[in-house]
């Protein structure tokens, strides 16, 4: 899933890449405000009720950049770990070694904490409790917890559950108020349920802007 989500990026700002060079008549890498009506046109968005063909294509360009972002953290991460496992030998004693993360577990019911960031205990904790969710940025929030990239990713395989069912969920209408009025910093737990696409599925009308750029203020 995560490889075709890569390569459609890829596609996406290949072909976007074409038809600005294709446009300036010369090797071009800035996506400026002048073009991007041009290239919108050209690579066949057009307008829609609630949305020009502009803003249409500027969030495509935006979502993804976010996926390339979001799956490049998760990669990183699988190396960061796997180094922390094979720790050099040999020559490889001498050469300077990379910021490993370690420390003792702490669990919290069904997430674990190492080296200050929290991640799910098994890949079936959103499936087995969808208000986990949740309660995984609370957490992170209240104990100012870094989220791990793996507990990230699995958070964005779990999104089809967040459903009618968890939206009218009394314990996590309790969670989201709670981290509404966070004495730590709410702006960065919404950040965080922004960018992993929860706030957008927990509040429909929210995900229908989320990316949306507005093209002319005028």
């Amino acid at each position: 899933t995560e490889a075709r989500q890569f390569r459609r990026a890829e596609a996406f700002f290949m072909t976007t890449r074409c038809h600005l060079h294709f446009l300036a008549e010369r090797p071009e890498e800035r996506l400026t405000f002048d073009v991007q009506e041009k290239l919108a046109q050209r690579m066949g968005y057009k307008d829609r009720v609630g949305g020009r063909a502009v803003e249409r294509f500027m969030r495509h360009y935006f979502l993804s950049s976010k996926d390339v972002g979001d799956l490049t953290r998760i990669f990183c991460a699988v190396l960061e770990e796997k180094s922390a496992k094979a720790r050099p030998t040999g020559f490889g004693r001498f050469l300077p070694s990379l910021p490993l993360r370690g420390g003792r577990k702490q669990k919290f019911g069904d997430f674990t904490v190492q080296g200050g960031r929290i991640n799910t205990t098994d890949e079936d904790a959103f499936k087995n409790d969808p208000v986990n969710l949740l309660r995984l940025f609370q957490l992170a929030d209240e104990h100012d917890f870094d989220i791990h990239p793996m507990a990230l990713q699995r958070v964005t395989r779990s999104l089809k559950l967040v459903v009618e069912k968890l939206r009218d969920d009394s314990e996590a209408h309790k969670i989201f108020l709670d981290i509404l009025c966070s004495r730590h910093n709410p702006e960065n737990a919404l950040r965080r349920l922004s960018e992993s696409g929860v706030f957008g599925r927990l509040i429909p009308e929210f995900g229908r802007v989320t990316a949306l750029m507005q093209f002319n203020m005028y």
